[in-house]
């Protein structure tokens, strides 16, 4: 991240240029006794996002909004001034790193984990400081408080004072998701993938007599790129 900064402001386009640095999932790295991801941990769901524009972002703040991935797409549109796109479920975040409020943000996600290895799918919906993880297979529930217990040691999904908010939750998730659903989902794709890949006959397609290639036909054509570096409108 550091060198990537550093070329960004030795650039000319570097007052025009934000860096948005995340990734796609964690890793547990032993947290709770796992490895990898596929958890709902916040080693392995709890993603980071660092975003870098000097001038224009507030700098050395945490915002605490709950977010998504699919938050990305619309703030990197909304920072280009393009047209947001139809039918996404994602929203802009852009006010929160020049340091305002949304007063509207939902501070809500759900992550879904469709199963590996034949076990079965489950659900997760962040709401604020609750987290409930739903487990299809069991048909049970862990419920931890973010802000009070980051770590997620102390399960709370047993204490009477958290039953309202654990079947507040549990009901979000079933009005949405369905295990079912996903497994009905995933069936079809395996139905499918077993057709592909057994055709009857070798799938690796036949040698082209004669065929040679011309270097120059791999070879990109430089001269198609812009001349000027491109960077984020102010």
């Amino acid at each position: 991240m550091g060198e990537i900064r550093k070329a960004v402001a030795a650039s000319q386009s570097s007052e025009n240029t934000a860096i948005l640095y995340t990734s796609d999932n964690g890793d547990t790295c032993c947290e709770h006794g796992m490895w990898w991801k596929s958890s709902f941990y916040e080693g392995s769901a709890g993603i980071l996002l660092v975003a870098s524009w000097p001038e224009h972002f507030v700098s050395n703040t945490e915002e605490p909004a709950v977010a998504s991935l699919i938050d990305v797409g619309p703030t990197v549109l909304d920072l280009a001034s393009a047209p947001p796109l139809p039918d996404v479920s994602g929203r802009s975040f852009l006010p929160f790193l020049r340091g305002d409020r949304i007063p509207d943000w939902p501070h809500q996600v759900f992550c879904e984990y469709t199963g590996l290895l034949g076990d079965a799918p489950s659900c997760m919906v962040r709401s604020e400081r609750w987290k409930l993880n739903y487990y299809s297979e069991y048909d049970s529930c862990q419920l931890f408080d973010i802000s009070a217990d980051p770590g997620e040691q102390n399960d709370l999904v047993g204490k009477a004072e958290c039953a309202v908010i654990v079947n507040q939750l549990k009901g979000r998730i079933e009005s949405r998701w369905s295990a079912a659903d996903v497994q009905e989902s995933l069936g079809r794709h395996d139905r499918t993938q077993k057709v592909l890949k057994n055709p009857g006959h070798d799938p690796r397609p036949h040698a082209v007599a004669g065929f040679m290639p011309v270097p120059a036909d791999n070879t990109f054509e430089f001269t198609q790129l812009p001349t000027r570096p491109i960077g984020l409108e102010g």
